[in-house]
């Protein structure tokens, strides 16, 4: 079946990425405020994190498990602590990555830390900020390119947040329809209703029914 929303209606002029700090350390500052990703070609010395030349994407608000790296033996990893929405939601409720990557090329990755590391040191120069973005862009595109299916995902992601910000009953259809990166809500309520068979808001109004019948 043919899928009604595609990755290309995303708006991603409300794509925002902001980079709060990045380094070459071997003891890791832990940010559970924002999320975490960190590359060393050792490895993370755990088991379920042993593997060479792989990358560990820590969510905000989860804990990091990774082996500790304060050991006087241990090689310094490469770190950055940032945030990336769509709208007014994280791309990874998005697009779903995995927490682990094993990497087909390593120097592509050192690279990006690089200019992350170069953005850090010259926070002053502009052209060092925009290669600062593009870094942490780059590495963003490197998780999504490993989701299974990410159109499938990001279809039925969608259609469970619109859903959801349906029935609370707060928001404009308008105002939901931006939040979740549509530009024309009208547009929004002709995918919506060809995947639900309802408008937006006939779901609502059905959902608030539903809700205030409920004993």
């Amino acid at each position: 079946m043919k899928q009604d929303i595609s990755l290309m209606d995303l708006d991603l002029t409300h794509l925002q990425v902001h980079v709060l700090a990045a380094g070459l350390s071997r003891i890791i500052p832990v940010h559970a405020s924002h999320h975490m990703l960190l590359y060393s070609s050792s490895g993370f010395g755990s088991t379920d994190h042993s593997g060479k030349d792989q990358i560990l994407f820590v969510p905000a608000g989860q804990d990091a498990e990774f082996g500790s790296r304060s050991g006087q033996n241990a090689a310094p990893t490469y770190w950055v602590h940032f945030d990336a929405c769509l709208g007014n939601t994280s791309i990874f409720d998005v697009f779903p990555v995995p927490r682990l990557i094993s990497l087909q090329d390593p120097k592509l990755v050192r690279s990006c830390f690089e200019r992350l590391l170069e953005g850090e040191e010259n926070k002053t120069r502009f052209a060092s900020v925009l290669r600062q973005q593009a870094a942490i862009l780059e590495l963003i595109a490197l998780m999504i390119d490993h989701v299974p299916d990410p159109l499938r995902m990001t279809h039925q992601l969608w259609i469970d947040q619109a859903k959801e910000l349906l029935r609370k009953g707060d928001m404009s259809i308008g105002m939901i329809a931006l939040q979740l990166g549509f530009c024309d809500h009208s547009y929004f309520s002709k995918v919506f209703r060809k995947n639900v068979g309802k408008t937006p808001i006939e779901y609502r109004r059905e959902a608030l029914s539903t809700h205030r019948i409920s004993p």
